[in-house]
């Protein structure tokens, strides 16, 4: 099986999941350390109004998806709307979105599974997630900050690929419980993620205050691509 490493603040992989024998690959992830849940007193206390920078942004389109899909695109963008980082901290994608169950509210969409080797896309409750996981995983390349647990999918979609935002390679996968995305916090000070929808387009915007770094992105290097299969 080939691998590729997760991409960096400065370099990206392609990352195309299969290998040539059907084998799916899998972004290793990085581990760390995790910092305290609980701010020490040395920490500022939250104050929105000082978080004025727009340290990332990113945006996919859902358009044209089942409504099933849609919905599950719109329910996690609000649950995540608003959710707060405080200096040092993890972000938990699946922690931050709660369950994605029929109880919880989720419907059931379409989802990437194995079957045999190789893999198929099949009905899913929660179906459509990984597009939120994803936009959320491109707004946090561009703030910067380093991943913690991240992997792709088991084939590439090329709408994730779509700029701004998007680059051949930028993706995240989640599945609750044990395939989650999560970053931490580095910038020294409260970070926020706002979230919107307007019915064809998902966008996540970080903000927080201006840590002084840029991001840079060079240019992904495509190796071992298999051609998808059309048949139904």
């Amino acid at each position: 099986p080939t691998r590729a490493p997760p991409p960096t603040a400065t370099s990206p992989a392609l990352l195309n999941g299969v290998a040539p024998d059907g084998t799916p690959t899998r972004a290793p992830a990085t581990a760390t350390a995790a910092p305290s849940a609980t701010p020490t007193s040395s920490v500022q206390a939250y104050d929105a109004a000082r978080l004025k920078d727009k340290l990332g942004s990113a945006q996919t389109s859902y358009a044209g998806s089942i409504a099933e899909r849609a919905w599950n695109v719109e329910l996690a963008a609000k649950r995540l709307d608003g959710t707060r980082i405080g200096p040092g901290e993890l972000f938990s994608f699946n922690q931050a979105v709660g369950p994605t169950t029929l109880k919880a509210g989720f419907r059931v969409g379409y989802g990437i599974t194995m079957d045999a080797g190789r893999p198929e896309t099949v009905p899913s409750v929660g179906g459509g997630i990984c597009q939120v996981a994803t936009t959320v995983f491109q707004a946090a390349f561009w703030a910067g900050l380093p991943f913690v647990e991240r992997h792709y999918h088991l084939y590439w979609i090329s709408r994730y690929g779509q700029p701004p935002s998007g680059r051949t390679g930028m993706d995240a996968t989640v599945d609750d419980p044990g395939v989650d995305l999560k970053f931490k916090n580095t910038t020294g000070d409260w970070i926020r993620l706002d979230a919107w929808t307007d019915g064809a387009n998902i966008g996540f915007t970080i903000r927080g205050v201006d840590p002084g770094w840029e991001v840079e992105l060079i240019k992904p290097k495509v190796s071992d691509v298999v051609k998808a299969n059309p048949e139904m």
